[in-house]
């Protein structure tokens, strides 16, 4: 259940259009970050209880590198 809520939170993360780019064309990953819908996502996967090392260890490394899971 876990894994699935994290691929359809990540997937909607992967429809953003409009993501921040820094200088040399790479996606500003603190900017990313901060964007509401970005927030929002990491507050549900917050909820059912995913972390940065949960991404890690179960394949979703790519969004385990970007997404930041502050305070």
């Amino acid at each position: 259940m876990k894994k699935q809520i994290a691929s359809e939170v990540l997937n909607g993360l992967a429809q953003i259009a409009d993501r921040p780019t820094d200088a040399k064309g790479n996606l500003d990953v603190k900017a990313f970050n901060e964007l509401p819908e970005v927030k929002k996502a990491v507050a549900r996967l917050r909820e059912v209880g995913v972390s940065r090392k949960w991404l890690f260890k179960n394949g979703f490394q790519i969004a385990g590198m970007i997404l930041t899971f502050g305070k």
